[in-house]
Formats: C-alpha cells, structure tokens, sequence
C-alpha cells in the first residue's frame, strides 16, 4: 500500500527570486506563518528549526536539496515523544508555452510525504493551504492573510 502525500499547487504573481526569498527568510516566512519562524542557512545538510510565535521549537528538519530559486527539499521532523519525520519538496517553476492554462505567474508545488501514518498527512493538509493561501497573498498584495492557531 502506497504511503499518503499531500500536494498543493498554486500560480503567484510573482518571480521565482522573490518566492524563493519569501520561503527562505525569516522576516518574510513570520509575515505569512502564523508568526512562526523557519530558520537555516538553506543549503543542503544544513538544521532547519522552526519556532513558535514564543520561541518554542515547533518541528526541525535538514536541508535535503537547495537549488536557488528552483527546488527546495527538507525533513520534517515533529519534537516530542511521539516525533514522526516526513519530507517537504517545494518546486518552483515558470509554467511551459505547452502548459493548458498560459500565465506568467510563477508555479509553486509544494508535495509533503514520507508519512508513518495517515493521520499525519491529515494535519498538514488542513495547515499547507492556509500558509501558503497566505505567502500567495503577501507577495501578490503586500499583505498576508492573518490566521490564528488554535492548539
């Protein structure tokens, strides 16, 4: 039996520079986040953290591929006892002449998988959308979506 991944694919008007600063700085990743905080040197091999809007480290992971401003991969790794890891893989793309729908907004594909258990594939797929509903909206417009988190 296949392992769960979950897949969103978005067009921002925007360009692959700025999205790819938009994913890796922490200003820029606090805007859309919820007020969480990503943080790494963003090359591979490289510790990821992710914190709280107070500091506390939510998840971490490690940079698994880094290729500026086309492809950025890592683990996830939950904190605690019953810590599960998965893989993020985000892909940006300047959509082909070939492609149905013709834009010049770039394409973003974010795929997490690797799952141990479907309730984890669950979890991501109600917070993927809101986040990146938000990175759409604060590149697009300068503002990003505020949405709080109830835990």
């Amino acid at each position: 039996m296949e392992k769960p991944k979950f897949v969103y694919v978005t067009y921002i008007n925007t360009t692959p520079e700025r999205l790819w600063e938009a994913l890796t700085t922490t200003d820029l990743i606090r805007q859309y986040w919820s007020g969480r905080t990503n943080e790494s040197a963003w090359k591979k091999g490289a510790t990821l953290e992710s914190r709280s809007p107070k500091g506390e480290l939510e998840w971490q992971g490690k940079i698994l591929e880094s290729i500026r401003p086309r492809k950025l991969s890592y683990t996830f790794d939950g904190v605690g006892k019953k810590a599960r890891t998965s893989r993020v893989t985000m892909e940006i793309e300047t959509p082909k002449r070939t492609d149905l729908h013709q834009t010049t907004a770039i394409k973003l594909t974010v795929t997490h998988d690797k799952f141990s258990a479907g309730k984890d594939c669950a979890a991501v797929a109600q917070g993927w959308p809101t986040i990146l509903s938000s990175l759409k909206t604060l590149l697009e417009t300068g503002q990003a979506i505020q949405f709080t988190v109830n835990r």
